[in-house]
């Protein structure tokens, strides 16, 4: 059957472009705000390279450290969530799989976010 809509017109409806811009923007939003915690985090071990135990957690006393490495380490988190939501959606083909492993990085990330949240409160309460 021939039709006189466009291209455009026969597409609209079949799905929705827009869904993929909010997870392109985090993905760069992220790398861009990683970038300089990567670099201050990588200051600190070098600078803390052979430093006593003690003299490090003193360092993450301060709630300027405690935030950053916090920063950081949700960032990464998020970041390697949304890497690993990407890989999964275009490479698992079956959808419960799909599905179960999309949900299954979710809890990952969040737990492993909040465990190194209570290690931060931990360390700086010491």
């Amino acid at each position: 059957m021939t039709t006189l809509e466009s291209k455009l017109k026969q597409a609209q409806g079949l799905g929705s472009s827009k869904s993929g811009v909010h997870h392109w923007w985090a993905q760069r939003v992220t790398a861009a705000l990683l970038a300089p915690l990567m670099l201050w985090f990588a200051i600190v071990v070098i600078v803390f390279w052979a430093a006593p135990y003690e003299h490090l957690i003193l360092k993450f006393h301060s709630i300027w450290a405690v935030s950053a490495l916090s920063a950081l380490i949700i960032l990464m988190l998020y970041h390697g969530f949304l890497g690993m939501q990407v890989i999964i959606e275009d490479y698992v083909h079956h959808e419960k799989l799909k599905i179960f492993l999309i949900i299954f990085f979710q809890f990952l990330s969040f737990f492993g976010g909040l465990m190194a949240l209570i290690s931060m409160i931990s360390i700086m309460t010491k």
